[in-house]
């Protein structure tokens, strides 16, 4: 008998362990048009590769999958009709705000190289505050040109030949540039609705994982259950503020912003799914899929309350002829309601 409380008891102790999170069924692909109808807003596409590019930027309609527009603004975060993103400059580039045709109306700072170098320090991401008060910058670890820009002035004595060390650093800006903040050992942010930043840990000095911090304070809370053994990429926060999706192990996955329900969202062993964005409606998530030479083509969307099929559009279809090389492939994506 004690025998079998035992196991009994060893039973119930398992019971407690935490649910392995879902994961999603492969889906069945469709055209664009079968869902076009549904779809509403601008999507924005970054293009990878260096900002002195002709064509960085491009603005795809989503009912018609149509290219409606583009730019050289490197880096974009659309929110509303204005966008942030850098320009190049003769010695550097321009973080700026500008209108949705690329046009800049306002500067909030540069990044300048050292005498003598000969290209421009990469910024990974950037995003806007929903009240269009604050920029979230986050630049490559590898910051090899910089010089003493007021962005990273606080750096300038850490350089070791042309080296910013090994930190992942966000920082957050005015749009005067004036430094507000800064959050060592994170990545890839983002904003809430109301105004928080959620960042994902680089592994490092902070644990793997997805972060809410207050921008302007020290306030970190951590959302998922210490699950994510590796970096959250590119986490997009749904237009109600409850949920975050996120890339994790090549795939695209979403978690409640309580911490709760982690799932996997779409799954695709034969590509890298990245760079997920809500519509505006929070009705659809868009996604790149790359294949393993970083090429990507198409772009797809699935509806939420139907995970059963994904719609793809070829984005070579319609590039605008001379503008866009697709051989390089697209970054990070935005898309807005225009």
């Amino acid at each position: 008998m004690l025998a079998l409380l035992s196991f009994v008891g060893l039973l119930s102790f398992v019971g407690v362990a935490p649910e392995p999170p879902r994961r999603a069924p492969l889906r069945e692909t469709a055209p664009w048009s079968a869902v076009a109808e549904k779809l509403d807003g601008v999507l924005t596409l970054q293009q990878l590769g260096s900002i002195d590019q002709r064509v960085a930027t491009a603005r795809l309609d989503m009912g018609r999958a149509r290219f409606v527009g583009r730019s050289r603004m490197v880096g974009t975060d659309v929110e509303g009709n204005i966008m942030v993103g850098m320009q190049p400059l003769e010695n550097g580039c321009r973080i700026a705000l500008a209108d949705l045709d690329g046009v800049v109306y306002h500067q909030v700072t540069d990044l300048l190289r050292k005498e003598g170098a000969t290209w421009t320090p990469p910024i990974e991401r950037l995003a806007l505050s929903p009240d269009r008060e604050l920029i979230a910058v986050y630049p490559s670890q590898y910051v090899r040109a910089l010089s003493t820009a007021p962005m990273f002035g606080d750096y300038k004595h850490d350089f070791q030949d042309g080296y910013l060390g090994t930190d992942h650093i966000v920082y957050v800006y005015d749009i005067n540039g004036q430094r507000v903040n800064r959050f060592v050992g994170y990545t890839e942010p983002t904003w809430t609705p109301d105004g928080k930043l959620i960042l994902s840990g680089a592994g490092d000095k902070v644990a793997a994982g997805l972060y809410e911090v207050d921008p302007k304070g020290d306030e970190v809370r951590r959302l998922d259950p210490e699950r994510l053994l590796g970096v959250a990429s590119n986490p997009v926060v749904s237009p109600d503020g409850k949920t975050i999706a996120f890339g994790y192990q090549s795939q695209i996955w979403a978690i409640d912003r309580d911490g709760t329900n982690l799932r996997q969202l779409v799954r695709d062993p034969e590509f890298d799914l990245a760079y997920p964005t809500w519509s505006p409606d929070g009705r659809f998530l868009a996604y790149l899929k790359r294949s393993t030479l970083g090429v990507t083509s198409a772009v797809y969307v699935i509806e939420i309350a139907d995970l059963k099929r994904e719609y793809f559009h070829d984005l070579r279809r319609e590039a605008p002829t001379g503008d866009v090389q697709l051989f390089e492939p697209w970054g990070a994506m935005s898309w807005d309601a225009e």
